[in-house]
């Protein structure tokens, strides 16, 4: 496997680069939330800004199009669904469970996928401003990677805003 600069990383398969790291992903984003009570999951730093509850809704819902596309199996939830108010406890909580079960639905449809399997083309319409860039299943969980670690970066800094400092670690 080559890296997009010419690096040989020698015999390494496109699964054992990509499900450990979103593995570790994942448990970051675990450990960053389970701590969390409605009131700092509803705060926002700036008036347009994202919420950590936000967050976690939008994280949900694009990997469960993550499984879709590269796992090649169905959503679990409707793409269509507005993502709910977290108006209470309650309702953060079941954002949470949510995302609990996504993310392991996810990585069980990751963790099968061969490297033949991560070369094709994702198993969902890819719209055209990423088709360029989102031509293989590999490429395409490659950039959620990224997008998952950006949104980390935000769940960090709301919570550094909001006195709860980091989580303990998702290792």
């Amino acid at each position: 496997m080559f890296c997009n600069i010419g690096v040989d990383f020698g015999p390494m398969q496109w699964i054992d680069a990509l499900m450990p790291q979103t593995r570790h992903h994942y448990r970051w984003l675990d450990a960053a939330v389970g701590d969390v009570g409605h009131e700092h999951a509803s705060s926002r730093l700036t008036e347009k800004g994202p919420s950590i509850a936000w967050i976690v809704g939008h994280l949900t819902d694009v990997s469960d199009s993550v499984a879709e596309a590269v796992g090649g199996i169905g959503r679990m939830l409707d793409p269509a669904a507005p993502q709910a108010e977290v108006a209470d406890e309650r309702t953060w909580r079941a954002l949470v469970h949510d995302w609990n079960a996504v993310s392991v639905r996810t990585l069980a449809s990751l963790e099968r996928l061969s490297d033949e399997v991560l070369e094709s083309a994702p198993s969902m319409a890819i719209l055209p401003q990423f088709a360029d860039r989102l031509s293989t299943r590999h490429a395409f969980w490659s950039g959620h990677l990224f997008h998952v670690a950006y949104h980390l970066g935000q769940v960090g800094s709301l919570r550094a805003a909001s006195g709860l400092g980091w989580a303990e670690s998702g290792a």
